[in-house]
């Protein structure tokens, strides 16, 4: 098993409890975090609103939310069929009325048949992680000090998740000029 301990913080100028809104919205049809525009094929799903007992994911990672304080913290267990044992979660701490810190933690241990993927994985975690905390800081700042970069091999990889998502029918048709011709 690889032991993985991964951490992810960002100070917005902005109340917490501004971001905690945000923050709540995650898995809903109104999601303000998650960057589902990039992650087209990868949405974050939950079976129910979210809360304690709601079970769901993104793409083929699986967990349910095992501990939730409303605007403060959000704590996920993986799905023990997924191959990572562990948890991760959101937090947000205050560090004065305007301005909080976003932390995202990952500890997990995954299973042997995972271990060699644990680059990759860590890889694109990364990214969705980071865009979520771009979405969190532009949506309560209204600005972006530097949007994050994501490697060419993940928007290649990205990209033909979304096409097999499409070409599967479970998502639509790309929007384009061809589509407005099409419709017209």
């Amino acid at each position: 098993m690889t032991t993985i301990h991964n951490v992810h913080q960002r100070e917005i100028a902005a109340p917490v409890t501004e971001v905690g809104e945000i923050l709540d919205t995650l898995g809903s049809d109104d999601d303000r975090l998650w960057a589902r525009d990039i992650w087209v094929a990868e949405p974050v799903v939950f079976d129910r609103p979210l809360g304690v007992g709601a079970k769901g994911g993104h793409g083929s990672i699986r967990y349910s939310v095992v501990a939730y304080e409303l605007g403060r913290r959000i704590v996920f267990e993986f799905a023990p069929e997924g191959g990572l044992a562990g948890t991760h979660r959101f937090e947000l701490e205050p560090l004065g009325p305007d301005r909080c810190r976003l932390t995202h933690v990952l500890e997990v241990e995954t299973s042997r048949w995972m271990r060699p993927l644990v680059p990759f994985l860590i890889g694109w975690h990364d990214a969705m992680v980071e865009t979520a905390m771009d979405r969190a800081q532009l949506e309560a700042t209204g600005s972006l000090e530097r949007r994050t970069r994501i490697q060419i091999w993940l928007r290649i990889v990205n990209g033909i998740e979304i096409a097999f998502a499409r070409a599967l029918g479970k998502l639509p048709p790309a929007a384009g000029p061809n589509s407005r011709r099409a419709a017209a």
